[in-house]
């Protein structure tokens, strides 16, 4: 059996990867640490922990190897700080994506990695959910010939975007990353993925255009609970998002980041003082509601990815045009067709196969039982970090695109003028 140190105990460390490993026998996790004390408390009993097995300072978890392999999923910031105390241990790593916020700091872990012949397995779960991994087979099959071009919209939903990008953790790129980092590294690793081709320049533009304070309903208050008249007709109100759960694709799991505690009076509370509370209109978020980045890659392949935020589900949908057929696909329905000039055409139904699939159509679980398997010297296909940068460095490249005004970037270029001395 194997050991496994878990550090950061949010959504994705302390819900997602802590069930997943629960429920596989061939691993026990035996440390674990966050600084919010309530989270460290809820997962030792959790996974039934010792006082000496919980932290609520990472440099006390990362004083000594406590186990086999580790799980970083803390803030996005510290993800170069912790990775690389954790190499130098002698860990394997599971980390959440993505890598950093600073490209520079994700070469130099890659670096390190490969110098000490470590594995950093970047959490870029849709490569391991079957859906993608259908798709990758049958190109590599060459059922619908070369492929010339590849088309991919990742539509986050208006209320999840509201959630994560407005109020939450990730809206400000100042403090976190930006959007085409934070939520489309996802995006970018799959098209690179897919195509196994490198991108050669790429160009982007995008803006945020209605959160913002132009916005605003007149007379509307600054959180939801100071009595907003606008509650009854406004669809993102805070009380009826995370106490009602009104939001259709909510399901309840919003409210874990406004409170520990779930009763109505600790989420009430944490929506009265906390980010979450606060009119969408009036927060203080910067990164990009709708954004398009155009790639050139090797061989004359082209790509675009789309992401938009105004819809109503969370879901991505994807064109791939080859010498001999195309695929249209999309992961809500995870329905796949593949229709072949010769008139071989096929419509995979996903779900017939795997009808219990769970976070990221099962490549949340797929990836940590990989992680698992390879701490146990099992063989399995896990993306190796240099993979897993290449489309890190893309975003990076987007951004400075955006930021510019949509200017074409040669990537070779990019990657010299950051790592100059």
């Amino acid at each position: 059996m194997v050991t496994i140190a878990i550090l950061g105990l949010g959504a994705r460390g302390g819900y997602i990867y802590a069930n997943c490993l629960k429920n596989n026998d061939k691993a026990k996790v035996v440390a674990i640490c966050d600084i919010n004390k309530e989270k460290v408390a809820k997962l030792k009993e959790f996974f039934n922990l010792t006082d000496d097995q919980c932290f609520v300072d990472q440099d006390e978890l990362l004083k000594l190897k406590r186990a086999d392999g580790i799980i970083i999923a803390n803030d996005d910031d510290d993800h170069y700080y912790s990775v690389m105390k954790a190499l130098d241990l002698g860990y394997d790593v599971l980390l959440e994506k993505p890598i950093s916020p600073n490209p520079v700091e994700c070469l130099k872990i890659a670096k390190k990695a490969n110098e000490l012949n470590k594995k950093v397995i970047v959490a870029h779960v849709l490569r391991y959910a079957p859906f993608y991994d259908t798709i990758k087979n049958i190109i590599t099959s060459g059922k619908i010939g070369d492929i010339i071009d590849m088309s991919q919209t990742e539509n986050v939903g208006f209320w999840h975007y509201a959630h994560s990008f407005v109020r939450g953790n990730w809206n400000n790129s100042n403090t976190s990353s930006p959007m085409i980092l934070a939520k489309c590294c996802h995006d970018l690793d799959m098209i690179n993925y897919l195509l196994d081709k490198r991108c050669i320049s790429l160009s982007s533009i995008g803006s945020l255009k209605y959160f913002n304070k132009k916005f605003k309903p007149q007379g509307a208050t600054h959180r939801c609970t100071d009595g907003c008249p606008y509650l009854d007709t406004c669809e993102y109100n805070a009380i009826n998002v995370y106490i009602n759960q009104a939001t259709n694709n909510n399901n309840g799991w919003l409210a874990q980041y406004v409170s520990v505690d779930q009763s109505k009076e600790s989420i009430m509370n944490g929506l009265r003082t906390g980010p979450y509370g606060i009119c969408v209109w009036d927060c203080d978020n910067n990164v990009v509601d709708h954004q398009t980045v155009l790639m050139q890659y090797e061989n004359e392949v082209t790509a675009t990815l789309h992401m938009n935020i105004f819809s109503k589900d969370c879901f991505r949908e994807l064109r791939i045009s080859g010498t001999k057929g195309e695929i249209i696909a999309n992961d809500r329905d995870n329905i796949i067709q593949v229709n072949c000039w010769d008139g071989q055409n096929q419509t995979i139904d996903i779900n017939k196969e795997f009808p219990h699939m769970i976070g990221h159509g099962n490549g949340d679980l797929v990836l940590t039982n990989r992680f698992v398997d390879m701490l146990s010297n099992e063989s399995c296909y896990v993306a190796n970090i240099d993979q897993s940068i290449s489309s890190h460095i893309n975003a990076c490249v987007a951004e400075r695109s955006r930021v510019l005004g949509g200017k074409n970037i040669v990537i070779d270029d990019y990657i010299k003028e950051i790592t100059k001395e």
